[in-house]
């Protein structure tokens, strides 16, 4: 009797630990099915790779018309979410592109003021770009319209600023050693007391600024701080940014532990790059800089939003000139192919020559000049779309 009422309970649980198996198999089946369909009709408008599986197979991606290159950019997403995954210093919102030839390059930089992603940067010499994007969608639609064998797209990583210079002796080396770095100088032959080079001269450290150091001791630094939030106060510099003072003490160091090249130099500091190490203004004006007809400007959370800057933007902009507003780089500069100030007193002046390096061949550019004659003919009121911006006085 026990005997048959065991094996009755075997079927039975055997019967229901079938019944499971099959809804589970039909279940992943459909589920698989509807995946595979859903992957077959992927849009530009409607990709989240935010956590891309790795089982997914580029091939279910169809490419089109629009997109002719969708299987291998969704192929491309894949492996840059794999390097991604496996440095977690790289940067998720940006990468680089490798052109393969000076033509294919250009044609990108031709038409980017057309694309969803952003020109952050650009080496003619590498035929390469540093580009921006606000979602992985974007960069897949960019992507998905080139030829994967114009280009290679690797990932870019944050440098760091560098901290303070050093103090005391090197940790952990015991008393009186210190770091190779330390001593310098005799690589670049100077073996001898230099305490007196420097004397009478005047050297302007144009940077992030100049904190207190005890390589300055005794030293008396001029300031002039550019750097202002949007109503025009002064920011605090961050302690950690050390980039300014790193540079003032190789230049004017006077501690015998971080030796400097003129110690007896007069240091002037001219904090003109913000917390972040990017462009905020000129001495008295907001800056203006074009790189293949793109009109750049440095967003005003470390700068007063001048007037002029608005009119000037309003200006390009009704001229079918693409501005955008962003964080640029010292390098950012020194690439370009215009710039320009803007200020109440400056009114529109062109940029010829930064730090030595000529820009648009030493000449006012094209489309600066289009911009000045443009803002004077708005201030004189011969301009009838800016008349509104005048106030007549009888």
């Amino acid at each position: 009797m026990h005997q048959k009422s065991t094996i009755v309970s075997i079927a039975a649980t055997s019967f229901v630990v079938l019944i499971m198996v099959f809804f589970w198999f039909f279940n992943f089946a459909s589920k698989s099915t509807k995946d595979k369909s859903g992957l077959g009709k992927l849009k530009d408008v409607d990709l989240n790779f935010t956590d891309l599986p790795e089982s997914i197979d580029p091939n279910l991606v169809t490419s089109n018309e629009s997109m002719p290159f969708a299987k291998d950019a969704f192929s491309a997403l894949k492996n840059l979410l794999a390097a991604l995954a496996a440095e977690n210093s790289a940067l998720r919102d940006e990468v680089i592109i490798n052109f393969n030839s000076s033509e294919d390059y250009q044609a990108f930089l031709d038409g980017v003021g057309d694309r969803k992603i952003k020109l952050l940067g650009n080496s003619d010499k590498f035929n390469s770009v540093r580009v921006g994007f606000d979602n992985f969608g974007d960069l897949f639609s960019e992507l998905s319209v080139m030829d994967p064998e114009s280009y290679d797209m690797e990932t870019n990583f944050l440098v760091s600023l560098p901290g303070q210079p050093g103090i005391g002796n090197s940790p952990g080396a015991g008393d009186n050693a210190v770091a190779v770095g330390r001593d310098s100088l005799s690589v670049i032959g100077i073996n001898d007391d230099n305490s007196d080079y420097g004397q009478g001269i005047k050297i302007a450290v144009i940077d992030s600024g100049i904190q207190e150091h005890e390589t300055f001791n005794g030293k008396q630094i001029k300031e002039y701080d550019f750097v202002t939030d949007n109503n025009g106060n002064s920011l605090p510099t961050d302690p950690d940014n050390g980039h300014g003072t790193a540079v003032a003490s190789i230049i004017g160091g006077a501690d015998s532990r971080n030796p400097g090249i003129a110690p007896a130099s007069e240091l002037l500091s001219f904090r003109v790059l913000d917390n972040d190490g990017y462009i905020s203004e000129g001495s008295g004006e907001n800056i203006f800089f074009l790189k293949d007809g793109l009109i750049m400007t440095p967003t005003t959370k470390n700068c007063l939003n001048g007037i002029t800057r608005q009119s000037v933007i309003e200006i390009a902009k009704g001229l079918g000139h693409k501005v955008e507003e962003g964080d640029w780089s010292y390098e950012h500069i020194l690439e370009c192919d215009e710039a320009f100030f803007t200020g109440t007193a400056v009114e529109v002046t062109p940029i010829t020559k930064i730090d030595g390096k000529i820009i648009s061949n030493g000449t006012v550019g094209s489309i600066t000049k289009e911009i000045q004659t443009n803002y004077e003919n708005a201030v004189l009121g011969t301009d009838n779309n800016s008349r509104n911006w005048l106030t007549y006085i009888e």
